[in-house]
């Protein structure tokens, strides 16, 4: 049996709208939970916070709305709730106990997430300040110099461009939108590559 780990950055923000997974069962031990991943055949041990947010993973509420709803329940400052609840979903979804089923717009309508990653059968060599790629059926090389190693690196695993641009921000104490415009410009040219793909 296995506790949902503390070190697993989370790969959400207070738009994320998240759904327990279809494989999974629970039983609710004084407040606590155990929950069988059928997928995975493993047990994991939700303590009483964690317990809390599993049960409002409903696939209709993003994290915001759970976490001003607990923190008007339990009468607890909203800016702790909401790392609490960032941390703890954030740990359920890399341990696939939890399915991404959209992010909240400004308008408040859903979005499906949109993931980015690497393209299969993509060469790539690092070298001290730039990363050089060549996407199958290509003849020229690209050169990946200034902030584009980072965002090659982070593209090992699917990733949303919402969390992609503030894990660059933060890293760089860079303004959010002037990155944005940065990353997108780099998708693109590497997309159209055929180096990285969006699903």
């Amino acid at each position: 049996m296995t506790a949902v780990p503390s070190t697993v950055v989370p790969p959400i923000d207070v738009s994320f709208v998240g759904e327990r997974s279809g494989s999974t069962h629970t039983v609710e031990i004084e407040g606590e939970a155990v929950v069988l991943d059928e997928s995975s055949d493993r047990l994991h041990l939700l303590n009483h916070t964690a317990a809390l947010v599993w049960r409002c993973l409903d696939g209709t509420s993003t994290i915001e709305s759970i976490c001003e709803d607990l923190a008007s329940e339990l009468n607890a400052p909203l800016d702790v709730v909401i790392a609490d609840t960032l941390r703890v979903a954030g740990n359920l979804f890399a341990e696939g106990l939890v399915d991404a089923i959209a992010r909240s717009t400004a308008s408040g309508e859903l979005t499906e997430p949109r993931y980015w990653h690497r393209c299969d059968g993509v060469l790539w060599r690092q070298s001290l300040d730039a990363v050089v790629l060549l996407a199958p059926g290509e003849d020229e090389p690209i050169v990946l110099r200034g902030g584009g190693p980072a965002v090659w690196e982070r593209l090992e695993s699917p990733v949303t461009i919402e969390d992609l641009v503030r894990d660059l921000a933060a890293a760089h104490g860079s303004e959010e939108a002037q990155v944005e415009a940065d990353v997108l410009e780099l998708l693109d040219r590497l997309e159209a590559a055929g180096a990285v793909a969006v699903n």
